[in-house]
């Protein structure tokens, strides 16, 4: 059973009203739906959020995450880290198509707040002697933290119920990284993975001009 908040607005709401939480444990999203329908009966079901903080929860339906920093359970080539405070299961590390997601996204097994979740980054390079002879090919850092932000909120828009989009990442040198992450027990297996983040990256995934930011993935 996984710990659920579903965000609900009562059937005697007014539109502008804030959203209710109801919290519960449930073997997946839907039953947890199911649930919060059965118990208030009319409502309307806006968010679904994996954990016990309704704080969290209405933060990531209205957009600003300010929860804690991801820590990363595995490395990109899907081996344990030993960091964090989950145990990680083959059955964890099975549902996450390390190397192999939409595009240039890199999949992550992550922990946020005692929450396991399968994280996709979207590393984008930018002019910096780190990367020496191929420093020429690349954007300046104020122009790769605009095209960032922009992807930022192209994906925000696309989020499915329980995932959230993080803070940009530039701790490391000559690179912004966009990341979105999705609960693990909202994923079913690898290829499930790789379509939920194909879904959320869209063709930013390709590192497509801002432009292009519009088509829906295949």
């Amino acid at each position: 059973m996984t710990a659920y908040i579903v965000l609900y607005r009562p059937a005697s709401a007014k539109p502008l009203d804030a959203p209710a939480g109801f919290p519960c444990q449930a073997h997946s999203g839907d039953q947890a739906e199911l649930k919060c329908g059965e118990a208030h009966p009319g409502c309307e079901v806006l968010w679904l959020w994996v954990g016990t903080s309704l704080v969290d929860a209405l933060d990531d339906y209205y957009g600003d995450y300010c929860g804690g920093q991801p820590v990363y359970l595995a490395n990109a080539c899907g081996e344990r880290t030993g960091q964090g405070t989950q145990e990680v299961a083959e059955d964890d590390l099975a549902k996450v198509p390390f190397e192999h997601g939409p595009g240039v996204v890199l999949p992550y097994l992550t922990e946020i707040d005692s929450v396991k979740y399968l994280q996709g980054n979207l590393e984008v390079a930018y002019k910096h002697q780190h990367w020496g002879e191929h420093n020429s090919n690349l954007g300046t850092e104020r122009e790769v933290r605009a095209y960032c932000d922009s992807v930022r909120e192209f994906i925000r828009q696309r989020l499915p119920a329980g995932a959230i989009v993080l803070p940009l990442d530039d701790g490391y040198e000559g690179r912004i990284t966009v990341q979105a992450a999705i609960p693990l027990a909202l994923i079913e297996d690898a290829d499930d993975a790789r379509k939920k983040l194909g879904a959320i990256f869209g063709t930013a995934a390709e590192l497509a001009d801002v432009a292009g930011l519009t088509d829906l993935p295949s």
